[in-house]
């Protein structure tokens, strides 16, 4: 490998390690913001007369 081929590959390398490591972020990041959502959820749930939750998420809640 010559030297322009080698530092091509270490700039694809570290291109590939930063989607890498941004990747997990935003996996992270999903997964805070559905346990939020879902603490949200219960929250509604506890709020709403017996028997209405489904109806109301159904109404206006996005997520099915």
């Amino acid at each position: 490998m010559n030297n322009l081929t080698a530092s091509r590959a270490k700039e694809l390398t570290t291109l590939i390690n930063d989607n890498e490591a941004q990747i997990k972020s935003l996996g992270q990041s999903m997964i805070d913001r559905a346990i939020s959502s879902g603490g949200h959820l219960i929250e509604i749930k506890e709020i709403l007369p017996h028997g209405e939750f489904m109806t109301f998420c159904k109404k206006n809640v996005a997520v099915q």
